[in-house]
């Protein structure tokens, strides 16, 4: 993405996309830790559940892109891959106490795996670019890499895989229509066809409305990124290591609480 004049450089910074997700993602979260069980014990607070997972589906689209810029900019792509590799592994514990309360749980995996998969396939995508290769070829590869998402349980499965793909594939297209594919993504990632699987079950349409509709806030915030990475005064790593070390805190206070 063309850098900005100082003049043009508007709109919201990767660091400020970072902070957005982070934000979203640790309000969701805490709707998943704790508002379930007070909904147990309340039923009147069922709407506060639903809001807190409604701010929450922002984030993955946020995430999903800034893997997706990532794979563009990383002057290390080995190293990223290994931290997203690390941290993957890091979060496994974190995320399965918070999810069941247990320690290992093969049903399911965190989403750096996710992630890390998207990763691969924004990776084929760039060589494919670099090489003047028809960007095609990386169809059969993101296939693999979304059924391993599948295989592994990993959160959001491999349709997380695929938004984060479709960011890469669309993004030579005219603005008018580069956003399509990603809305189909979205879609996606709200799992509509388990609305037919359940014969057209409200839970699964509201489930659906939820997951989409609050996915969409992230298009528009995705749409006035500027392509500056941004300043603030965060280690870089302070992003990875947010995940395993929040999740893990969420456990604790559960317990306690």
């Amino acid at each position: 993405m063309t850098k900005l004049s100082v003049a043009e450089n508007k709109g919201i910074t990767g660091a400020h996309l970072k902070i957005i997700a982070l934000i979203c993602m640790t309000v969701d979260h805490i709707g998943h830790a704790f508002a379930m069980d007070l909904l147990l014990a309340n039923t009147t607070l069922y709407a506060l559940y639903y809001v807190l997972r409604f701010i929450g589906r922002t984030a993955f689209p946020l995430y999903a892109f800034m893997i997706y810029e990532g794979s563009k900019h990383s002057r290390n792509i080995k190293k990223y891959f290994l931290l997203l590799g690390l941290f993957a592994v890091v979060s496994e514990i974190p995320f399965n106490l918070v999810g069941n309360g247990t320690w290992t749980d093969l049903s399911s995996q965190n989403v750096y795996f996710t992630l890390f998969l998207g990763l691969a396939a924004c990776y084929v995508v760039r060589l494919l670019r670099e090489n003047d290769k028809n960007i095609a070829w990386s169809i059969p590869v993101t296939a693999l890499l979304c059924a391993s998402a599948f295989i592994l349980q990993t959160d959001y499965s491999w349709y997380g895989v695929l938004l984060i793909w479709l960011f890469a594939v669309t993004e030579k297209w005219p603005a008018y229509a580069k956003w399509l594919l990603p809305v189909i993504g979205l879609a996606l990632v709200g799992r509509p066809w388990e609305i037919l699987l359940h014969n057209a079950s409200m839970t699964y349409v509201n489930n659906f409305c939820l997951q989409f509709i609050g996915s969409l806030p992230a298009l528009f915030l995705i749409y006035r990124y500027n392509g500056e990475r941004g300043n603030i005064h965060i280690h870089k790593y302070f992003f990875y290591a947010y995940y395993p070390a929040h999740l893990l805190l969420l456990f604790l206070l559960s317990s306690i609480l």
